[in-house]
């Protein structure tokens, strides 16, 4: 494995383009604005991307633009409205889509359209033309706003105010920045779904504190917000990132981890509720960043954990805790071990919570279902480290029995079973750990692949 370690993290070289394409692309645009004028009588909506320099297609600006693309999309349904026949174009030349709208006049989709590209900074790179039917363009009320200041653009175009380097590292900056807030707020959502998600068999719920008596629900909810922005400063060093060493790279993303830690033991005053998650959310953050930004699949992101928790060989060695006792005694690998898999258990939670989801179950239940899964599955260093082998036995026996019923009937099962768990001192937090990680992993697949 060690080809893995060596795979860098900087994306392969793109084209830069001429003057002359970029024409010919505008001129292609417009026949396509005129094809759909002709043959639905609708306005046209066209969304392109303000790119600055030679460079206009890259992974990220692809992610950017279907981000775009989503917005746009429910902002037209919301206002009652309906795409016909929609085109999409990734060339060299950049992202662009051409689309005719139904049921919603030129006038109130420009309003839409200028919504969107004033509603924050990032909306300063989206690009959204509207030609009513007759093919006239229609004009903004305002003008727009300079993306390093807050002058018109057009007068610090023609004053060259700017240089091309710094208008590309601020449009790169700004395409970061939205990435990274989205993987930010998936993280508190995975954080969040995952404590609130009941019944849980000796872990803090809406119904009890489980076999904790230090944690409750609201010290987890002031953790996970405590320690969410960190998720977003991590996957904004990757997307800013400009070495291609990932031992160095995993340095950053130590630190700030470690960032994390305090700052969750400041809100917790010194009670340990997510160090394990930040670990865990902060290896998947950075893999799912690598991923967008080197334009891999969402697949990729297990060889890219891999990639970087063997970048660093064994030199993070740590003092001793729960976790390494219960190694040495029983062999369970733990957190570590769960990245040196590339989170299989974490995958595994995610592709049965989009299934669940899918069959129309509830939200919280498909996530309690997924979790009895992963304590089935899972050797929980948690388990062992509470009730040593036999307790680990008794859970997964346990836990097994819940599985082998219809799923309609595990839910009240699994309650009469946290009694038992809470009785015995017993909490599957590694297992808990994996469900938060499939929650995250399930929403950023959906929100960025």
């Amino acid at each position: 494995m060690q080809f893995a370690a060596k795979r860098s993290i900087i994306p392969n070289a793109v084209r830069e383009v001429s003057l002359e394409e970029m024409l010919r692309a505008r001129d292609e645009r417009a026949e396509r604005q005129r094809e759909l004028l002709e043959k639905y009588g609708l306005p046209v909506l066209s969304v392109t991307l303000n790119i600055a320099g030679g460079v206009k297609n890259t992974p990220m600006i692809r992610t950017l633009f279907g981000i775009c693309m989503d917005k746009v999309r429910a902002a037209v349904e919301h206002s009652g409205g309906g795409i016909v026949d929609l085109e999409e174009v990734f060339a060299d030349t950049g992202c662009e889509a051409q689309m005719g709208v139904s049921g919603i006049s030129a006038k109130r989709l420009k309003a839409i359209a200028c919504g969107l590209e004033e509603r924050d900074e990032t909306g300063r790179l989206y690009d959204i033309d509207i030609i009513d039917e007759n093919g006239e363009k229609l004009s903004r009320p305002t003008e727009r706003k300079c993306l390093i200041c807050d002058n018109p653009v057009k007068l610090c175009a023609r004053s060259r105010r700017h240089t091309a380097g710094e208008l590309f590292s601020r449009t790169n900056e700004l395409i970061a920045g939205e990435l990274s807030r989205i993987i930010e707020a998936a993280a508190y959502f995975a954080l969040i779904k995952e404590v609130e998600a009941t019944p849980k068999p000796g872990l803090v719920d809406l119904d009890n504190n489980g076999a904790h008596t230090d944690m409750d629900l609201e010290l987890f909810r002031q953790s996970a917000a405590a320690t969410s922005p960190f998720f977003g400063k991590m996957a904004y060093a990757v997307f800013t990132w400009k070495d291609g060493d990932a031992a160095a790279l995993m340095k950053t993303l130590r630190r700030t981890g470690m960032d994390a830690e305090y700052a969750m033991l400041a809100a917790t005053n010194g009670v340990n509720t997510h160090k394990g998650l930040i670990f865990s959310l902060g290896l998947l953050t950075a893999a799912a960043a690598l991923c967008i930004k080197c334009g891999c699949d969402f697949d990729e992101i297990a060889p890219w954990v891999k990639t970087l928790v063997q970048s660093e060989g064994s030199e993070t060695v740590s003092a001793a805790t729960n976790g390494s006792r219960v190694y040495d005694k029983y062999g369970a690998r733990g957190a570590r071990g769960e990245a040196e898999g590339g989170y299989e258990n974490a995958f595994l939670a995610a592709a049965a919570i989009e299934r669940r989801l899918h069959d129309g179950m509830s939200e919280n239940d498909a996530h309690v279902l997924s979790l009895m899964e992963l304590t089935e599955r899972m050797d929980d260093s948690n388990l062992l480290h509470r009730g040593g082998m036999d307790g680990l036995r008794f859970f997964k026996a346990e836990s097994a029995k819940i599985n082998a019923l219809p799923e309609s009937g595990r839910i009240e099962r699994i309650r009469l079973f946290d009694a038992e768990a809470i009785k015995r001192n017993l909490s599957p937090g590694g297992a808990a750990d994996m469900l938060c990680a499939g929650i995250f992993l399930n929403r950023i697949k959906n929100e960025l692949f």
